[in-house]
């Protein structure tokens, strides 16, 4: 049968035929089924897809790949069955990465805080940092979470994860990581006692990560240290250069916030935000694609004066948005 799995590995849409005549042959042939399952989710027949990959699963019970893959698939459908499916794999396989991986996506995906944490939690002790690259992975997003709910505690996970044996890469982030929650909790803790000048020393000292959903909490915190220190137009213009890239709910809310006390209405708020966006595009490079629907080519230059939406994908993977305003 090694001439069917060669087919499907080179995505051959015949291959379908030939799978099920596999899986008809021998039941148990949970290498087929996994593969069904992978041109199900390719052609979006995802309910079908589903109970393939439940078959191997069944078949090969001790296959920590299709127990995660099939808890996965109802992320977006079922979270409880999600949740109680994601568990069961960290619990049946604790020596495989799959099991770190199943916790640091619950983790991830639970919208609940204290929730989220219990899971991180279990991810730190079941499957120590030192050996689950995911369990790794996920303490660098769990860092993050307790950046905003408890500095101190940040600190404190910082330094257990870079007492850890790490390369030196490693160990430079975790150091950095440590230094950084300690910079956020000194900053707290002198805007709590009202000291919010001497904060700003402190606030300089606290470099906005180039990637990680903390970005905003660490801008909204520097930005609240310039108000505090009666610096209110700096808080404004530093959320204003923010949020022009980076627009979110909660900065636009400060960023109004701030307009407002240096007397600026929301509409004059919201011409700043489209002053420093038209003063800072740049323009994209023209390019031509092949359509897709139909023949011929298509140029960037069609869309002049319309928002562009950019999808990059390959029947493997989902598509990965990207916007493109052309003027």
């Amino acid at each position: 049968m090694h001439w069917v799995m060669l087919l499907q590995a080179r995505r051959a849409p015949k291959a379908k035929p030939y799978l099920l005549k596999a899986v008809a042959i021998d039941p148990k042939f949970h290498k087929a089924y996994f593969d069904l399952w992978i041109d199900g989710e390719r052609w979006g027949d995802f309910k079908v897809s589903r109970d393939y990959l439940k078959k191997a699963k069944e078949a090969a019970p001790d296959n920590a790949d299709y127990a995660f893959y099939y808890a996965s698939g109802f992320d977006d459908t079922d979270f409880e069955l999600y949740r109680k499916l994601s568990l069961q794999v960290a619990k049946d396989f604790p020596t495989s990465e799959r099991g770190a991986q199943a916790l640091y996506w619950l983790a991830h995906k639970e919208k609940n805080v204290a929730t989220k944490i219990l899971y991180y939690e279990q991810l730190k002790s079941s499957f120590p940092v030192d050996k689950f690259n995911w369990s790794m992975s996920g303490m660098s997003t769990y860092f993050e979470v307790l950046l905003e709910k408890s500095a101190k505690e940040a600190v404190g996970l910082a330094a257990y994860v870079a007492g850890s044996p790490l390369q030196e890469r490693g160990l430079k982030t975790w150091n950095d990581n440590t230094q950084l929650a300690k910079n956020v909790a000194e900053v707290q803790s002198l805007l709590k006692n009202g000291k919010a000048v001497d904060a700003i020393a402190i606030a300089d000292k606290i470099q906005v990560p180039r990637y990680g959903s903390s970005i905003p909490f660490i801008i909204l915190l520097k930005a609240q240290v310039l108000d505090e220190a009666g610096k209110t137009k700096e808080a404004y213009e530093k959320l204003l250069t923010f949020f022009a890239k980076e627009p979110t709910e909660k900065i636009n809310n400060q960023l109004l916030i701030y307009g407002n006390k240096i007397n600026k209405a929301s509409a004059a708020v919201n011409k700043d935000v489209l002053y420093v966006r038209d003063t800072t595009a740049r323009q994209a490079p023209v390019f031509n694609l092949e359509t897709y629907l139909t023949k011929g080519k298509s140029s960037l230059n069609d869309y002049k004066g319309k928002v562009v939406l950019l999808t990059y994908w390959f029947p493997g993977c989902g598509p990965l948005p990207w916007r493109v305003s052309t003027f």
